[in-house]
């Protein structure tokens, strides 16, 4: 079976259910936007040297796939409510690794860091798309909780990563040049 059918979309696709919508859609942005922070994420593991970030990335990851899966059709249930329990539960086991945090940090370090905070920025977008979704066609209040969630895990994992590969965390100056 080819990827393509040769005659083109005309800028519609399968809406999950047998029928057409636009790829403009509220849905769809949002789709979209879970899908390229997926991919984000898929970059950040390539620079992974620890495999205590690689295996929340993969769970992450493996999350998004369920996500989009019952976004594209509410009625699929395949993402639960237990993901967003795993990503609290991270994110206090993640931040029991970290020195405090005193104030705001600048978004850089390691190159797998930069790219994690780099996944937390798209997941943010992603966030904004699907809160859209949620004000023009409702959506489950499972989706926005986990992908708001999902940016502070983001971030803290951004910060585990510089701290095991030896990056001191830069605060943003404030001051004029």
């Amino acid at each position: 079976m080819s990827i393509y059918t040769g005659e083109g979309d005309q800028g519609y696709t399968s809406d999950g259910k047998g029928g057409r919508v636009s790829k403009d859609s509220a849905r769809w942005n949002a789709l979209g936007a879970v899908d390229e922070l997926n991919s984000v994420i898929g970059v950040a593991r390539s620079f992974t040297e620890h495999e205590k970030i690689d295996s929340n990335l993969k769970k992450i990851q493996n999350h998004l796939h369920r996500f989009t899966a019952d976004l594209i059709s509410e009625n699929r249930e395949k993402f639960s409510e237990e993901s967003i329990g795993w990503v609290e539960d991270t994110i206090d086991e993640v931040e029991k690794d970290l020195p405090g945090l005193e104030s705001f940090i600048l978004m850089n370090g390691c190159r797998q860091a930069a790219q994690i905070f780099n996944a937390r920025a798209v997941c943010r977008r992603a966030e904004r798309r699907i809160i859209n979704l949620k004000n023009e066609e409702g959506v489950e209040e499972k989706f926005m909780r986990y992908i708001n969630r999902l940016s502070d895990l983001l971030f803290v994992l951004g910060r585990l990563s510089n701290h095991k590969n030896g990056f001191e965390e830069e605060t943003p100056d404030y001051m004029e040049d």
